[in-house]
């Protein structure tokens, strides 16, 4: 049983309570789309992340209309939801390649065309910004904020999940608020993204980068600070990160610091 405070589309909680008051961490982020937390099972469970919770709320609402999508590398017990759990596995901090996005978005868009009433469930684990990231591509896919002007359309998607969710502010990076717009950008283009890597790709086998400038007005005493060089190549998971290279410097400040930026920051509010 579940209360009604959590209806679908609710934006005034987050959590289902079931008879036994337990909060169980899954938002309905429309309809038909939904963000879970990472299920737990034993010892490290809590009442917002039990499996047997979460799975038993998923059946009991939706049967055998529903399939999860994990995006982290953490695997759990598919059985307690029937087998009905896809793995699509990407680092935190990073994003899917355009290629990896579009099979997941047609993996998911597929499903919910087979049946009005099959529902997604989107999971990852930590802060849910894969989640988000994930999500916020596919409502941009669907076209759900068609009546928003062009250069909002990201940031009302941003915004749409994370009210939704309840979280003040979803947390990105500047390359994965890009990636996110990059993407967006190309879905006005009308271009076709290959599923498959093509036989003449082209791999990176040396980077050459050149001096990195000086910045003014960062002095300390008679040092002035600079500037590093930082690059870092990641494989595919469960590879990671494979080389990281820095430039050597005893004091230096960073040409464009790469701090988590929020929704909020922006200054729009969605609807």
């Amino acid at each position: 049983k579940t209360s009604n405070s959590a209806s679908v589309g609710s934006t005034e909680t987050i959590m289902f309570t079931d008879s036994a008051t337990q909060d169980v961490d899954l938002t309905y982020i429309t309809d038909r789309v939904i963000s879970m937390c990472l299920p737990v099972q034993g010892y490290q469970r809590s009442h917002s992340n039990d499996i047997d919770v979460l799975s038993n709320l998923l059946k009991s609402r939706h049967k055998d209309h529903f399939l999860v999508f994990n995006l982290s590398d953490k695997y759990y017990d598919f059985k307690k939801f029937d087998n009905r759990v896809k793995q699509y596995s990407f680092p935190d901090t990073l994003c899917p390649s355009f290629i990896s996005l579009v099979r997941i978005l047609g993996d998911l868009d597929g499903f919910l065309r087979e049946d009005e009433d099959n529902v997604v469930v989107i999971q990852c684990s930590g802060m849910s910004t894969r989640t988000g990231i994930l999500i916020s591509c596919y409502l941009l896919y669907i076209n759900k904020f068609a009546s928003f002007r062009v250069d909002e359309q990201v940031f009302a998607a941003l915004s749409h999940y994370s009210q939704k969710r309840g979280l003040p502010n979803l947390v990105l990076s500047p390359s994965q608020l890009r990636y996110i717009q990059y993407f967006h950008r190309l879905l006005r283009s009308n271009r076709s993204i290959p599923l498959t890597v093509p036989t003449n790709s082209l791999f990176l086998s040396k980077i050459k980068m050149m001096n990195v400038p000086r910045l003014e007005g960062h002095k300390r005493g008679n040092n002035l600070n600079l500037c590093i060089t930082l690059s870092q190549l990641f494989d595919r998971p469960p590879h990671g990160l494979i080389h990281s290279y820095q430039s050597p410097a005893s004091d230096h400040v960073p040409l464009v610091p790469d701090r988590p930026i929020g929704v909020s920051e922006f200054g729009y509010q969605n609807e």
